[in-house]
C-alpha cells in the first residue's frame, strides 16, 4: 500500500505540472506554483493514508507487537517515519494493553497527521498567494514596460517633429538667401544711365564677389560698374560673351581691358563662357603685359 502511495505521488509530479500549465497557467511561474500546490495536497493525502495504515497494523496480532518493538527501538513510526513520543514507544511494546495502546498511539499519530495536513494546507495557501503575487509582479512589470514603450514613442514623435521643424527652417533660410541673392544681383545689374537691367552684368558682379570676397554695390558713376562697399575701390568688368564670338572680339577685348584699367581700380574679365584655350589666351595676355593683379579672371 505504501508503494502505491509513493507511485501515485510520483505520477502526480510528472502529470500535474502539464495539466496545470494547460488549464491554469498565465506564465511559467503560475505553472510552478500551481503544480507545487497540487503536489503538496497529494503528499498530505499520502501522509494521512500512511497514518491510517500504521494504526491498522497496530491492531494486527504479532505484527502489531513486532511493529511496536521496532518503533520503540528506532523512535519512529515504521510506516510514516514520524517521530514518536516516549509514551507512544512504551505503549507499542505492552501486549496486555495492545488494543488500547494502539488506539491511544493512533489518536496521537492522527492528531499529528492532521497538524501535518493543516500545515500542508497552509503551504498550499501560501503557494497560491505566492503565485498570485508573482502574477501581480509580472503584470506590474509589463505595465512598466508598456509605459516605457509609450514614453519612447512619444519621445520619438517629438524628435521627428523637431527634425521636421528644423528642416523647414533650413529650407526657409535657403529660400530667403536665394531671394536676397536674386535681389542683390538685380541691383548690381541695373544700369543707372539707362534704367535698364543688364542680366550679364549682374551675373558677372556676383562672380566677382564670390572670387574676391568683397561686397559690391552699383556705382553712381556711369564710367565704372561697381564699388567695393568697404574700401571704395571701383570695378569695371569686360567679357561675358559666347565663345563663338571670341576670335572676332579678341582684338577689341584686349583694347577694352587696357582702357578699363585707366578708369577703374580693378578690371574683372568674365571668361565663364570661354573654352579652356580661350581662357589660357586671355590669362597670357594679362601676364605678358603685367596687368595683374588689377586685371583678373572670374568664372574660370
Amino acid at each position: 500500500m505504501l508503494a502505491g502511495a509513493a507511485l501515485g505521488a510520483g505520477a502526480a509530479v510528472l502529470l500535474l505540472p502539464g495539466a496545470a500549465y494547460a488549464d491554469n497557467c498565465g506564465s511559467m511561474s503560475d505553472c510552478y506554483y500551481t503544480a507545487r500546490a497540487a503536489l503538496a495536497a497529494l503528499v498530505g493525502l499520502s501522509v494521512l493514508f500512511g497514518v491510517l495504515l500504521s494504526i491498522g497494523l497496530d491492531f494486527v496480532p504479532v505484527v502489531g507487537t513486532v511493529k511496536g518493538v521496532i518503533e520503540a527501538i528506532t523512535g519512529k513510526d515504521l510506516i510514516t517515519g514520524q517521530e514518536l513520543a516516549w509514551w507512544e514507544r512504551l505503549l507499542g511494546i505492552v501486549p496486555v494493553v495492545g488494543g488500547i495502546a494502539g488506539v491511544a498511539a493512533g489518536i496521537s499519530k492522527g492528531a499529528r497527521a492532521i497538524d501535518d495536513v493543516a500545515d500542508l494546507g497552509r503551504a498550499v495557501d501560501r503557494a497560491a498567494d505566492a503565485a498570485e503575487a508573482a502574477r501581480d509582479a509580472e503584470r506590474a512589470a509589463e505595465a512598466a514596460r508598456e509605459a516605457e514603450r509609450a514614453a519612447e514613442a512619444a519621445r520619438e514623435a517629438d524628435r521627428a517633429a523637431d527634425a521636421a521643424r528644423e528642416a523647414e527652417r533650413a529650407r526657409e533660410a535657403e529660400r530667403a538667401a536665394e531671394a536676397a541673392r536674386d535681389a542683390h544681383q538685380r541691383d548690381l545689374g541695373m544700369d543707372p544711365a539707362t534704367g535698364r537691367y543688364r542680366a550679364a552684368e549682374g551675373e558677372t558682379a556676383l562672380r566677382v564677389e564670390d572670387a574676391t570676397g568683397v561686397e559690391l554695390s552699383r556705382s553712381t558713376d556711369p564710367k565704372v560698374d561697381w564699388v567695393d562697399n568697404a574700401t571704395g575701390k571701383t570695378y569695371d568688368a569686360v567679357g561675358n560673351f559666347p565663345s563663338r564670338h571670341f576670335d572676332q572680339q579678341w582684338p577689341n577685348l584686349q583694347t577694352r581691358i587696357v582702357d578699363h584699367l585707366a578708369k577703374a581700380d580693378y578690371v574683372p574679365v568674365d571668361v565663364s563662357q570661354f573654352t579652356p584655350d580661350q581662357i589660357a589666351k586671355v590669362q597670357k595676355f594679362i601676364t605678358d603685359n603685367g596687368l595683374a593683379p588689377r586685371a583678373f579672371l572670374v568664372g574660370n
